[in-house]
């Protein structure tokens, strides 16, 4: 005997019914406690359970207890034996089949005892002349009959209208309308279970190239169309799978049966190869490849991927335009070339950098960023704002991985340290360390690309960590006026025909040849530059850009050579050592001027201090306020941010360690107030002024 049977052997219905508070009349008809308000009772208390007229639930004691609770039938027999002290030993937990076994045991004796007790109310209702009555009892007593003949019938696949294409695997069966669950109860006959309402059906395997991690497409109807989704096959075999599919509204009655069933059909399944980013595996480009599957992992990444996927429109459309726009404006030549320049670090082993284009509005720099993307696709879907979250962008910049991250309007960005942690993003190629709820490490998120980004002023070396300065090459697009004159017309184009460029260029990467001849084109132009008094900085990055240009040049316009960058393209961007000296100068500028201005710094020891303050002195450390550092070098004819990158390589100015040394200002208290100041480093050491100079 089963702890179920026992359970209802020995509990009395009238017992149960008082520990809900429930009490049946003389007529053994009480309130129905599971449809709203029920003035007149309508559950009717038999031998082996109830029945309602009005709803039409019926079960035994256990069931009852059950559905009161809301709980599973196991645990409803157990709050039984103990509240009402059975005395049944539940020391084994019953097992699924006897669950089932019993709860459709419980409803068949309920639907019996019901259908019994309901002939013999056909026949009072007939005696008494209650016509309309007894043809209602025969209506509720023929759907019961339905239920029992049902519920009693053994299970025979044969008799089941299964869809060709369906499976009967391992003991369950794969149809269009849901999967099935064949068991043979301890006693009986094979029964059949539902434990998903929706036909599911698994389209493929695959293996992530990177992680190792397998990934299952299902393929499912969500109420409007068939999907088509990835599923982290670990999901599949725990409870976050009802989670995880409830939200397309698959209904799965029981997650332990259905991950069973999953697991053996998995079992022996060819895996294929697969990737959750774009880009370089080898000598394939993933979504232009043939023989690996992209499987994004959010709905974000999905849309880019969508926008990749396919080509769109005429090729010979989009080069036309892109070529018009291209010979009509550097920036735009800056823009493509940065574009194209993205797949090639890997290929080349460069390490990754940033184009930034500059100007107030009416300068094109968006309509330029958007022809930078329609090389690869959709430009609309590709250009992200940088309203955007940094964690955000960390996951476009991760997904995209060897395509360009492209950016719109810098100075979106208000939050100084929201900017600075972009820009660190974007300069290293990888997310920052974070924290996972359970207290490990997340990992870590890579990427090596080319970003691009706009915005009405260049970047701040104040606002750059260090080393990143040199990898972020801004271009200043003040004075043009091409992209902002036909940016309609460029931008209609370009969303007609676009992801062209892209395609035929990383095929055309995939020779190691190739390759060779943009890295050694792009040497000689280092070399020469470098021979002509240009420093190191930036070279690596701009030489490249001008290689790319040339190559592409040859590849995609190959009757345009105006696309083309030139050298006098790349040449205002770059320090002289004549400029890099006067950058020094204006090092020793500064500090001399601090000194003849000892008097208004706080902590200065001078007689007679003055009324404006420029800042503070800190033993041999001088916080000069930052925008008096602003005003003192322009009126000098100096560049303040050249000078401030000049002394932090000089280490006459130190980084803000506050910040991991990502940025030149500090706040520091001045005249009872928090303001930005520069540190200027004074030292004694026969390198610097002489001790007597120092007002300290």
């Amino acid at each position: 005997m089963t702890v179920f049977e026992a359970v209802k052997d020995r509990a009395d219905p009238a017992d149960v019914l008082a520990l809900y508070g429930l009490q049946p009349d003389k007529a053994n008809m009480l309130s129905c406690p599971f449809h709203g308000k029920d003035e007149h009772p309508s559950m009717r208390v038999y031998k082996d359970g109830f029945y309602c007229f009005a709803c039409g639930w019926h079960g035994d004691t256990i069931a009852l207890a059950a559905q009161m609770d809301g709980s599973t039938p196991f645990e409803a027999a157990k709050k039984l034996n103990e509240a009402l002290h059975l005395g049944v030993d539940f020391g084994k937990p019953a097992t699924k089949e006897e669950t089932d076994y019993w709860q459709k045991r419980a409803k068949l004796k309920a639907a019996e005892a019901a259908w019994d007790a309901m002939a013999d109310d056909i026949l009072r209702a007939e005696v008494s002349g209650e016509t309309e009555k007894a043809q209602q009892l025969r209506e509720k007593r023929d759907q019961l009959d339905k239920e029992i003949t049902a519920l009693s019938a053994p299970f025979e696949p044969s008799a089941i209208d299964i869809p060709e294409h369906s499976k009967i695997d391992e003991g369950f069966i794969w149809a269009d309308n849901g999967v099935y669950f064949i068991f043979t109860p301890p006693k009986g006959q094979p029964q059949m279970q539902y434990i998903c309402h929706t036909g599911i059906q698994i389209q493929g395997v695959y293996a992530d190239e990177d992680t190792g991690l397998h990934a299952v497409v299902l393929r499912f109807h969500d109420g409007l169309k068939q999907r088509e989704e990835p599923f982290d096959r670990r999901t599949l075999t725990d409870p976050q799978l009802v989670k995880a599919l409830s939200g397309y509204g698959v209904t799965i009655t029981d997650y332990r049966q259905m991950a069973v069933a999953f697991a053996l059909r998995l079992h022996n399944q060819p895996v294929s190869p697969a990737s959750s980013r774009l880009g370089w595996f080898e000598s394939e480009f993933v979504p232009f490849s043939s023989s690996i599957v992209c499987l994004p992992r959010s709905s974000t990444t999905n849309t880019m991927l969508q926008a990749v996927r396919r080509p769109h429109g005429e090729p010979e459309k989009w080069q036309a335009v892109a070529a018009q726009t291209m010979a009509a404006s550097r920036a735009a030549r800056f823009a493509v070339a940065a574009s194209l320049a993205s797949p090639l670090l890997a290929k080349a082993k460069y390490l990754g950098f940033g184009v930034h284009l500059f100007g107030k509005s009416g300068t094109g720099k968006t309509v330029f960023l958007m022809l930078a993307a329609s090389v690869w696709g959709l430009p609309q879907e590709l250009v992200k704002s940088m309203a955007s979250t940094a964690v955000g962008m960390e996951k476009t910049a991760a997904f995209l991985c060897n395509l360009p991250l492209m950016l719109d309007e810098l100075q979106e960005v208000q939050n100084k340290d929201v900017l600075e942690n972009v820009i660190y993003m974007l300069s290293n190629g990888k997310s920052k360390t974070r924290g996972t709820k359970d207290g490990g490490i997340a990992s870590e998120s890579r990427w090596l690309s080319v970003a691009i980004t706009t915005g009405e002023q260049a970047i701040l070396d104040d606002n750059v960590c260090t080393g990143a300065e040199n990898r972020i090459i801004s271009v200043d697009a003040t004075g043009e006026t091409y992209g902002a004159d036909h940016g309609a017309e460029i931008v209609e184009d370009i969303a007609a025909n676009y992801g062209h460029a892209g395609r035929r260029w990383t095929s055309w990467l995939k020779s190691p040849a190739n390759v060779e001849s943009v890295r050694q084109r792009a040497s000689e132009v280092r070399r020469k530059l470098r021979a002509g008094g240009y420093l190191d900085k930036q070279l690596l990055s701009v030489s490249l850009l001008l290689a790319t240009s040339e190559a592409a040049q040859q590849v995609l316009f190959p009757d345009n050579p105006e696309t083309a960058l030139t050298e006098t393209d790349v040449l205002p961007l770059l320090t002289t050592s004549e400029e890099a000296d006067r950058d020094k100068k204006g090092v020793e500028y500064i500090k001399e001027w601090i000194v003849q201005n000892a008097k208004s710094f706080e902590g200065a020891q001078t007689e007679t201090p003055t009324k404006e303050t420029f800042g503070r002195w800190d033993g041999n450390i001088c916080w000069l306020i930052a925008s008096k550092w602003q005003e003192v070098l322009k009126k000098a004819g100096f560049s303040p941010k050249d000078v401030l990158n000049e002394a932090v390589r000089m280490n006459v100015s130190m980084r803000n360690t506050e910040t991991d040394g990502k940025r030149s200002a500090h706040l520091r208290r001045i005249n009872g107030k928090q303001v930005r100041c520069i540190a200027v480093i004074f030292r004694d050491n026969g390198d610097d002024l002489d001790s007597d100079e120092l007002p300290f």
